[in-house]
């Protein structure tokens, strides 16, 4: 499945930087593990997905930008071409937000533990209005204008389904941490981490 491929490729790359660098755990969660204190609470763990996955605002900043560029690249002629420059700038973020939540929506279907605690949008609904953003990108720019529609969807589709990702993760890891019924699973912060991301791939790829 691709979210499947996509998510492990993702979640080794993750990996990855927390073994590189093992200061980088600390600064994440803003505590240092000391004998005797408390496992983190379920917003530790959410303070950990905020800083490792993808942002949705900065994405849709980076859209923005995006579209300026190809604004200064590829000019939009015609009539009312002011108003319509502006309303393709303006439409470049929206069509990364909708692809965002797109993401988060598909990467729902092949993660049960995730969907009874999110709750996402169904995709027959968001998948529509995802692609009316894309057509009306395209129409509004033409041209190249169409690329960057597409280009803006589909990384919008990845860093949703990142994002979502790491949210699962962290609520397992928060489980592991925990226990479950008074049976220890992972006896560290780093091992409920590396445990929640396991867990969440082989649930993704039976999806």
């Amino acid at each position: 499945m691709l979210v499947s491929r996509e998510i492990k490729a993702y979640s080794a790359a993750a990996a990855a930087e927390l073994q590189r660098s093992p200061a980088l755990w600390d600064a994440m969660t803003e505590k240092l593990e000391t004998p005797g204190s408390p496992p983190p609470r379920l917003s530790d763990w959410n303070r950990v997905a905020d800083r490792m996955a993808p942002n949705l605002l900065l994405w849709m900043l980076a859209g923005g930008i995006a579209a300026g560029v190809m604004l200064y690249l590829s000019p939009i002629d015609g009539p009312n071409q002011v108003l319509t420059s502006i309303g393709a700038v303006l439409l470049a973020p929206v069509v990364l937000c909708v692809a965002w939540f797109t993401g988060v929506s598909g990467f729902a279907v092949s993660c049960e533990t995730f969907r009874r605690g999110a709750n996402p949008a169904p995709l027959h609904y968001i998948v529509p209005i995802l692609l009316a953003a894309i057509v009306g990108l395209g129409l509004l720019g033409g041209g190249y204008w169409w690329l960057l529609s597409f280009a803006l969807a589909v990384q919008g589709y990845r860093k949703g389904t990142q994002r979502a990702w790491w949210n699962a993760v962290a609520c397992v890891a928060y489980v592991f941490r925990e226990g479950i019924a008074s049976i220890t699973v992972a006896s560290t912060d780093e091992e409920a981490l590396t445990k929640a991301m396991d867990a969440i791939n082989k649930e993704i790829g039976r999806g």
